[in-house]
């Protein structure tokens, strides 16, 4: 199967599954008629081959990694997704999220990693390591999920939504 980015145009079904709660939200209020930053998301299957490369280059992958390695073939269809969403020339925040992040019981607001005023496909593939390595870390998110009393963990952040920055 090949890795596709998923967009306000993507089906809910495949927002849901892979894209997470915040591109998923995104999606809805775009197909609402509300204004929503142009975005993308890289999708779980993304941060799945990131950890898969960075096991089969050096093995085990410390919890205290500042970056997880970017696959080529993502950071190739990047310029491709910058263009398609009209984002080439903007700055954008990427940010983390979290497979069950801003769902309709909870948010986990502020528990992920953002990395703002980014543009360019070298500044977003190394907001987009950073925020994978630090999904690697024990967070805020295991507690709230305990204290919340969730039996099912979708995990932690694995997901990176690209949206234009907006004030």
């Amino acid at each position: 199967m090949t890795l596709q980015f998923l967009g306000p145009e993507s089906p809910v079904e495949s927002l849901a599954a892979l894209g997470g709660g915040k591109a998923n939200q995104l999606a809805a209020l775009s197909r609402i008629g509300c204004s929503v930053p142009r975005w993308f998301c890289i999708p779980v299957e993304g941060f799945d081959a990131a950890l898969f490369q960075a096991r089969e280059e050096s093995g085990e992958v410390s919890a205290g990694l500042v970056s997880l390695p970017v696959p080529n073939n993502i950071v190739e269809l990047i310029p491709e997704a910058l263009v398609k969403w009209n984002l080439t020339d903007e700055f954008v925040a990427v940010r983390s999220s979290g497979l069950d992040e801003d769902g309709t019981e909870h948010s986990f607001a502020g528990q992920f990693e953002s990395y703002l005023y980014r543009r360019g496909v070298e500044g977003i593939v190394d907001a987009i390591g950073r925020c994978w390595a630090l999904s690697r870390r024990p967070c805020q998110c295991a507690t709230m999920r305990r204290w919340m009393r969730r039996t099912k963990c979708a995990g932690n952040a694995r997901v990176v939504c690209v949206r234009r920055w907006a004030l």
